[in-house]
């Protein structure tokens, strides 16, 4: 980013505004110790989650060469534990990383999963209310690129599937019958 032809290389200055601190300061220990080491103070998967997403969000930003599978794999070992830590400001803060960027199709993988476990109950209880729908049914208009991406995915997962079950592609086994 500060060496090519950007208008950061040009000016020699970055814009951080909107990035978080504690982003910034992945970032740095990342740079410098070429490691990705979240501070002890965050228990929670949710904050963890949040964390991360804003680190990998700041390292695409910033151009960021090196390891980022420690900070990949953490956002995918959380979710495949608890799909439903997922919030919509996380899959808003995804979505603006760049199209075709690890971390967003891993976001919009489990947003997939999530949409075909509603289709099931949809399936299952034909005719009488459903109580649970899409978690992220209002996001879809919402948050800019995310049906499109939802649903590309869900195509190639349908189009996947075998006779009589759908594969879940955040864990590799088999998700649910249909």
């Amino acid at each position: 980013m500060l060496h090519g032809n950007f208008k950061e290389g040009q000016a020699h200055k970055v814009n951080l505004r909107g990035k978080s601190t504690q982003a910034l300061e992945l970032a740095t220990k990342q740079i410098f110790n070429g490691n990705f080491v979240l501070p002890a103070r965050y228990e929670f998967y949710d904050h963890i989650l949040d964390l991360t997403i804003g680190f990998l969000r700041l390292a695409d930003y910033l151009d960021l060469l090196g390891p980022l599978t420690a900070s990949f794999e953490m956002v995918k070992t959380i979710l495949v534990k608890d799909r439903n830590i997922l919030e919509p400001r996380h899959i808003k803060e995804v979505m603006k990383i760049p199209d075709g960027n690890q971390l967003r199709e891993l976001i919009v993988k489990t947003c997939v999963a999530r949409y075909i476990e509603s289709i099931k109950l949809k399936l299952d209880r034909c005719k009488k209310p459903i109580k649970q729908p899409f978690k992220f049914n209002n996001d879809l208009t919402e948050i800019k690129n995310f049906r499109g991406d939802l649903f590309k995915h869900f195509n190639t997962v349908m189009h996947d599937r075998s006779a009589d079950s759908v594969p879940d592609s955040l864990s590799g086994t088999y998700m649910l019958d249909v």
